[in-house]
């Protein structure tokens, strides 16, 4: 069963809310709140497959300001770490 996180930018308004929606989705035994611990619950916490979907991007973007790329890069960086299957992020800006 994959683990599956969706990020709604209608409920996200700071990167406290981000961060919780991550701890309460993933579920992960420690979670620091920060981008260094988002990587390693990805990589080292949670089981592939591993989906990560999210919408409304554009309202993320709008309240996290450069926050928002640093996230998204953490998200691409551990796509990168991945073999074809074991993870997937969907960014929809709409």
């Amino acid at each position: 069963m994959a683990a599956k996180l969706h990020l709604d930018g209608r409920s996200i308004a700071s990167e406290r809310d981000l961060h919780d929606a991550i701890a309460d989705q993933l579920q992960p035994p420690v979670y620091g709140r920060n981008l260094d611990a988002l990587d390693e619950v990805l990589t080292q916490m949670v089981e592939p497959p591993i989906e990560i979907l999210w919408t409304d991007a554009a309202r993320s973007r709008s309240v996290l300001g450069d926050r928002f790329e640093k996230f998204v890069e953490v998200f691409r960086d551990v796509e990168a770490q991945y073999k074809p299957g074991q993870y997937r992020f969907d960014l929809r800006m709409d």
